[in-house]
């Protein structure tokens, strides 16, 4: 189980996103005709509903057209914006080329666009929205939280180890162990000495 720290920002998995990617599986960008869908969200005991049109794509300014309603119980909708991403084109050094959201609150290039939804009805990158990654929240970043985890994978690996060479060759069991041991004495040096699982890790 993942642990947060109380005071930790939103992170990016919480809020609905417009992902170019995800859009481009979905064959928005297949075809230089305009393209229409929807997608949606759940929030408490309502909708939020996100409609996305791509449009002229093979103009001198493609666009992105986007609504967002949300639904009540009874399904009405309250209308709150619409919205005109500029999509540019940059080209990639082995050749093709990419789409790229132009930020409307800084201007600069992004693949995914975010609703910092219920606080904020704007729509922007991840640095204008100021969210987070889950990975940067999670409890790998306390160094106790981590030693625990490690000497987890260290009694699991430990178990598992059978043999620790083949053929003169260390196995890959083996290697994964070695490399739990490496970490456990690089994070013992940034840990209390006091601390008691700081010492058992010493003793490993």
């Amino acid at each position: 189980m993942s642990r947060y720290f109380p005071n930790a920002r939103m992170t990016t998995d919480m809020v609905p996103k417009i992902s170019l990617p995800d859009l481009k599986r979905k064959d928005y960008f297949s075809s230089k005709i305009a393209h229409y869908g929807e997608k949606y969200w759940a929030f408490q005991d309502r909708r939020l509903r996100i409609a996305i049109a791509t449009m002229d794509l093979d103009s001198q300014s493609p666009h992105m057209r986007l609504w967002h309603t949300l639904i009540d119980q009874k399904g009405t909708g309250e209308f709150h914006s619409n919205y005109k991403f500029p999509l540019v084109k940059k080209l990639c050094h082995f050749g093709g080329f990419r789409w790229f959201f132009r930020c409307p609150g800084c201007a600069n290039l992004a693949r995914v666009l975010y609703l910092p939804f219920p606080d904020a009805w704007e729509f922007g990158c991840r640095k204008c929205c100021n969210l987070s990654y889950r990975s940067c929240n999670e409890s790998h970043r306390s160094d106790y939280f981590q030693l625990s985890s490690l000497l987890d994978k260290h009694d699991e690996y430990y178990e598992k180890l059978k043999r620790h060479y083949y053929r003169g060759r260390p196995t890959k069991k083996y290697r994964k162990y070695q490399k739990i041991l490496k970490q456990l004495a690089l994070l013992n040096t940034t840990i209390y000495d006091s601390n008691p699982l700081t010492n058992l890790a010493r003793k490993l």
